[in-house]
């Protein structure tokens, strides 16, 4: 899983090269393209009264790794936007720790926060019913759990409409009602997020309505 998240994130790294802006010259403010970005991007557009407060996001990089959401976010403020929406995951490892299958049935729960222009920074709870099948002992595990995700993004306006958010992060597990093998083993719970926090590429797509 680790080996797809690092290949996921070779691929982000390509993509925000090539939506890189080229250096700000007389030529360039006359273009229609460029002026279109610095409309849709500036930092009057985060509070522009034409988009709508409602959104709904998916990722386009989860999949990679078998996690399929699906998230509708509301504009509380200017600055601040609140998520939720469902997910399941049904990552699998074959080669690393947390040996095995997950089928999570999720609650998605977001806080994003706009410091400044179109930056953000975002925390997201993931609380899931997963039965986790070891690859172990063959035994499925059921259960409540607790994942938590921290990024930091940039939103790129796509017209009044479509958005993109460039969410790097990382994220790693909080607590779980039946822990399985490989996850008994921590003593306590900062040694489990010690091991077990992972980088997580993350590429959102949105649409406003």
């Amino acid at each position: 899983m680790q080996r797809t998240i690092i290949t996921a994130g070779i691929l982000l790294v390509f993509l925000l090269k090539s939506l890189q802006l080229h250096a700000v010259t007389p030529s360039s403010l006359a273009d229609p393209e460029f002026s279109f970005l610095v409309r849709n991007n500036s930092a009057y557009s985060l509070g522009s009264d034409r988009q709508s407060r409602w959104a709904a996001e998916t990722s386009l990089t989860f999949h990679i790794v078998r996690i399929y959401m699906l998230k509708f976010s509301y504009k509380y403020s200017d600055r601040v936007e609140l998520g939720i929406g469902p997910a399941f995951q049904n990552w699998k490892n074959e080669e690393e720790s947390f040996l095995g299958q997950a089928n999570a049935y999720t609650l998605l729960l977001s806080y994003r926060y706009y410091f400044w222009r179109q930056f953000n920074v975002e925390v997201e709870l993931w609380p899931a019913w997963n039965h986790f099948v070891s690859f172990i002992d063959n035994d499925t595990y059921k259960g409540l759990e607790l994942w938590v995700e921290y990024k930091i993004g940039y939103r790129l306006d796509l017209g009044q409409r479509f958005y993109l958010n460039i969410q790097p992060g990382i994220g790693h597990p909080v607590w779980m009602q039946n822990k399985w093998p490989g996850v008994e083993e921590y003593d306590s719970f900062f040694e489990l997020i010690r091991n077990e926090t992972i980088f997580v590429p993350q590429l959102m797509v949105g649409f406003r309505f």
